[in-house]
């Protein structure tokens, strides 16, 4: 399998949860069920984290079909002869001591915990906004500004923090970049640290999210 195709599977799969996650929540206040939902006996307590369980389920079930799509077919016609060779041969401005196949579980590592992110995030905000077609007009405009913005390296920390984006880290820069990211006394690289990153903001969105759907107000 080749490794650019987790920058395209990364763009994919943040179109398939703006597309398929944005009404989870918000569908609810659309088709004016909130009432009977909120009403019912578990409906703040339960309710959230059953919804929130099986969207990332099927976002993620999803996202393994996308892998395996690719991946059966190229390695019925390609071979999976080479995995064992240098990342210097497909990527040769990195530095990293990683074979083709170690890096090819990385990614793999990285493009889900990313999935994970959209999916959390995504259903945060059909929390928050309440309007699935706004919430997918917004992932949509933050992909055209992901595949089109950049922020000059003048802006160290701006810059950083734009490096670390999960379709960043699934294309070229993110096996090029040597900027060491330090947290808790030690120095990660970038595609060390976003995984870790990518967790702790989709338990965030999960936290947050659960704290707004139990103040939602009937009627709203």
């Amino acid at each position: 399998m080749n490794l650019k195709a987790f920058q395209a599977l990364g763009f994919f799969v943040l179109l398939l949860s703006a597309v398929g996650l944005s009404g989870v929540y918000a569908r609810e206040t659309a088709d004016n069920m909130n009432q009977l939902l909120l009403c019912s006996r578990f409906g703040k307590k339960r309710l959230y984290p059953i919804k929130f369980a099986a969207g990332m389920t099927w976002i993620l079930a999803g996202a393994l079909l996308l892998i395996l799509a690719l991946f059966i077919p190229y390695s019925l016609i390609y071979g999976m002869e080479g995995m064992g060779e240098m990342l210097q041969l497909v990527k040769p401005l990195s530095m990293l001591p990683y074979t083709i196949g170690q890096m090819l579980v990385i990614c793999l590592g990285i493009f889900l915990t990313a999935v994970v992110l959209f999916g959390a995030v995504t259903m945060l905000l059909s929390v928050i906004i309440q309007n699935a077609l706004a919430v997918t007009c917004g992932l949509l405009g933050y992909l055209i500004v992901d595949l089109f913005a950049s922020v000059p390296d003048r802006f160290r920390l701006l810059q950083t923090i734009w490096s670390l984006r999960p379709n960043a880290i699934l294309m070229n820069t993110g096996f090029a970049n040597y900027r060491l990211i330090h947290a808790a006394g030690r120095f990660f690289m970038s595609h060390q640290a976003a995984p870790v990153i990518y967790a702790v903001i989709a338990a965030g969105a999960f936290l947050i999210g659960r704290w707004r759907y139990r103040r939602l107000e009937v009627g709203n």
